[in-house]
């Protein structure tokens, strides 16, 4: 569900290599090499079903559905016939039409990427008190960034202070970690061409840091070997001293888990281990959401596993986290599979599971989708005093007559697992937030969004959302489209309940 570039190709166009030119006057569409112009590579992506190419890049959603079917979270579905009391029969849709907004403490929506800038895959740290650094995806004119804000009003104001752009001109999707005292960790993604212009989604992953609490960076660290058929995103996390960086490169058996740590702030990084993790008959791991990291040393990874059903058809999956010993000799166990989840055809979720433990594995709680009907479902599991039990079985969260996506969760200081989430009961999506209980019911629910937005097919929606509690406040980071076009926004609300 969240944009991800499968099967990137940068392809150039017949006869860009051109001959030596005055190298202070390049034309439209190219671009300085040494004392020549070349043409800029130009993105192409063959899109998987339910995604649709737009400005170089597979998008979510679809343009068109079919008589007695509707768009709704990027896919067609059968229109309803009948509505529950309470809701009303719209555009093939059940609204609730008889609401009362519960009363918020989340503070007005800002806008973190600059104005008229089309940007998408935010995600954030807090690297001190009153310190919000978040780095996204940024479209220019002719190429891709990786765009990096900081807020010291925490969270009321951003500027831009780091754009980071690539050889190759496609900078994406970044990763964040901090160590909540100014040091601050970015990792990115460049998708390269080879020397006829063309390429098969290989690429390189880059790290910057910040020692300052994002006012000043590094250059760019090369932390693989050029080259790497790569998933779209890495994944970074803290323990101690060391940072790691987990991804997933491709060959011909399929995904192959990497990781790779750092001991000096992000400056040198080991040569990538592989991680055994075999999904068996789950098919293939998908990995979106940070890594946790344990007192003793280990690192647990949410994931979504997929198969296809070659017997019913569809897509099946599992949800659940790996236990990853970093050792010398990596080794990854799945430490909790909650439950298969069946999709029906064209119904296959993308990296919706998301985790939080605090470090003795004392609170945690997991949340990730279904699709037991018509509508994407949020199931969730609670464990307090120890990890999970192995038979723990999650709950499903009753959030009435809506579709929920993004999900993320954090832990507050007391353990108590506060969750975010893409909703749309009342037409538009918005992000909700609320506080999981061990029964699977949601206390506290409030919408943090102060606008909704819309999905018209043609606009980049993103399902990745980010969520952390320090101390007594929330943070929250989401994309939406308000503005027409996609843009990353970030909110913060106080735990004490409304009027203290």
């Amino acid at each position: 569900m969240n944009a991800r570039l499968w099967g990137i190709a940068l392809i150039c166009a017949a006869g860009c290599r051109q001959q030596p030119v005055d190298p202070l006057s390049c034309g439209d569409g190219t671009t300085r090499d040494g004392a020549r112009c070349i043409a800029i590579p130009q993105l192409q992506v063959t899109c998987a079903e339910g995604t649709h190419l737009q400005d170089g890049a597979c998008l979510p959603g679809i343009t068109a559905c079919d008589t007695g079917t509707h768009l709704e979270a990027g896919r067609c579905v059968v229109d309803a016939t009948a509505c529950a009391p309470g809701t009303e029969l719209k555009d093939g849709r059940c609204i609730v039409t008889v609401h009362t907004d519960p009363p918020t403490r989340w503070k007005q929506n800002v806008r973190v990427c600059p104005v008229l800038s089309r940007c998408y895959d935010g995600v954030f740290t807090v690297a001190a008190p009153g310190n919000i650094v978040v780095a996204y995806s940024k479209e220019l004119t002719r190429s891709l960034a990786v765009g990096i804000a900081v807020s010291t009003d925490d969270g009321a104001t951003f500027i831009e202070q780091k754009q980071l752009e690539v050889a190759s001109h496609y900078a994406v999707a970044p990763g964040i970690v901090a160590d909540g005292a100014g040091n601050v960790l970015v990792s990115f993604t460049e998708y390269v061409a080879d020397q006829s212009g063309q390429g098969n989604g290989t690429g390189n992953l880059w790290v910057v840091s910040s020692t300052d609490k994002g006012a000043t960076w590094s250059a760019p660290v090369e932390a693989t070997a050029p080259g790497e058929a790569l998933d779209y995103q890495a994944t970074l996390a803290r323990s101690g001293s060391t940072y790691f960086m987990l991804w997933q490169r491709y060959d011909a058996t399929g995904a192959i888990a990497q990781l790779s740590q750092s001991t000096d702030q992000g400056a040198t990084w080991s040569a990538p281990r592989e991680v055994p993790a075999d999904p068996g008959a789950y098919g293939q791991f998908v990995f979106g959401h940070p890594a946790v990291p344990l007192a003793d040393g280990h690192l647990l990874l949410p994931y979504q596993s997929i198969a296809y059903d070659l017997t019913n058809g569809g897509y099946l999956s599992h949800a659940g986290f790996l236990n990853i010993d970093p050792s010398p000799s990596p080794i990854a166990t799945v430490a909790q599979d909650f439950k298969t989840l069946a999709y029906s055809s064209g119904q296959k979720l993308d990296a919706e599971t998301a985790l939080a433990a605090d470090p003795a594995n004392q609170h945690s709680c997991a949340v990730f989708l279904d699709a037991p009907s018509r509508d994407y479902t949020l199931y969730g599991v609670v464990a307090s005093g120890g990890p999970f039990a192995p038979d723990q079985k999650p709950h499903a969260i009753d959030l009435s007559a809506s579709t929920q996506l993004g999900p993320s969760v954090a832990l507050g200081a007391d353990g108590e697992c506060h969750l975010v989430w893409l909703d749309n009961r009342r037409g538009g999506w918005e992000l909700w937030s609320g506080v999981l209980r061990p029964d699977g019911t949601l206390a506290d629910r409030e919408v943090v969004s102060d606008q909704a937005f819309y999905e018209d097919g043609k606009l980049t929606i993103t399902t990745l959302t980010g969520l952390q509690v320090v101390g007594a406040t929330r943070y929250a980071i989401w994309n939406d489209t308000r503005e027409g076009q996609p843009s990353v926004f970030f909110s913060r609300g106080p735990l004490d309940p409304p009027g203290m």
